[in-house]
């Protein structure tokens, strides 16, 4: 399988045709870290793969070549609708009616494991996490389509526990799991408002699809 790579567009008057892959990349999609040393993560589509590069280092893949995990306990399709950053070196992962899976990786090694898998949430997808107070936002493609809160304190015992769940007060995009090659969503914390009756936070949602 070629190697994962990202392709920047400076404008809109040249479109270079996509590099035919085995694989889809980009249905997630996480960044954390300055612009000096940025790193942008991305899940495959349909094997147990993560990868993630340091833009800053520049884009030739022979001097910046993508870091490739495979973390051992993971499924297929597992980071293919969902990534967030955990504590320390750990990342989330969800894929379409799979498991939540909870990753812990060693940046020297390289060997990366599933540490928890919480099953429970199948419509779940895309999801955000804030760290510092052990929660989860996902957003549930189903019917009616909404917005749900998980509490990350008692993983061992109570799993992802459902603390809030915002029905949206219209169908959103419709994403069948079975169109998930061709969508990407992504959604994210901000602390300007309060929204949910839960937190502090203003969740925010972003999806699209081709014409």
């Amino acid at each position: 399988m070629p190697a994962p790579f990202l392709r920047k567009w400076l404008g809109q008057a040249i479109r270079v045709p996509p590099v035919a892959m085995a694989d889809r990349w980009g249905g997630s999609l996480g960044v954390r870290g300055d612009s000096d040393f940025r790193e942008i993560w991305i899940g495959s589509g349909s094997s147990t793969i993560v990868s993630f590069i340091y833009p800053a280092f520049g884009s030739d893949p022979l001097v910046n070549p993508a870091t490739v995990l495979n973390p051992a306990g993971a499924d297929a399709g597992d980071f293919s609708r969902g990534f967030a950053f955990g504590a320390g070196n750990t990342f989330w992962g969800k894929g379409g009616a799979a498991t939540c899976r909870h990753v812990q990786w060693d940046p020297f090694s390289g060997n990366a494991s599933v540490i928890d898998s919480l099953a429970g949430f199948p419509n779940v997808a895309p999801i955000a996490v804030d760290v510092p107070n052990k929660l989860m936002a996902g957003v549930s493609i189903e019917t009616p389509d909404n917005l749900r809160l998980f509490d990350l304190s008692n993983l061992a015992g109570a799993g992802m526990w459902n603390l809030d769940t915002e029905f949206f007060p219209r169908a959103t995009i419709p994403i069948p799991a079975t169109a998930a090659p061709s969508c990407s969503e992504a959604i994210g914390f901000s602390r300007s408002t309060r929204t949910m009756a839960s937190s502090p936070w203003t969740l925010i949602w972003l999806a699209s699809r081709p014409n």
